[in-house]
């Protein structure tokens, strides 16, 4: 029974805080500017992460199959180090392009 318990909170933790961020923040980002895209944005992020899904359990598999399961923790700490350093990339063009925007605006108004 705790176990059954540990596990349910686990998943409220995890399936919480996803649900919100692929629906909500997606559709906000999709819907922003007057784009109306926000589901096409929204189907796009859930997309990915159902391909992501898909290849994480065959891939470690192979993985532990291969080298054992010593290997699986430095794995999983690569790949969240190159994610991270991928949206921080991601972030500072985005902001780059904000203050595209941004002057361009200005000049319009003038």
């Amino acid at each position: 029974m705790p176990i059954t318990l540990l596990l349910s909170l686990i998943g409220l933790c995890n399936c919480g805080p996803d649900s919100i961020l692929i629906g909500a923040v997606t559709a906000d980002m999709g819907n922003a500017n007057g784009l109306n895209a926000g589901a096409g944005v929204t189907s796009l992020v859930n997309g990915i992460g159902s391909i992501g899904g898909t290849i994480e359990g065959p891939l470690i598999g192979m993985l532990v199959t291969l080298m054992g399961w010593s290997i699986f923790v430095p794995s999983v700490l690569v790949a969240t180090i190159l994610a991270g350093l991928g949206l921080l990339q991601a972030n500072s063009k985005s902001d780059d392009r904000q203050q595209v925007v941004s002057s361009e605006d200005a000049e319009s108004l003038i």
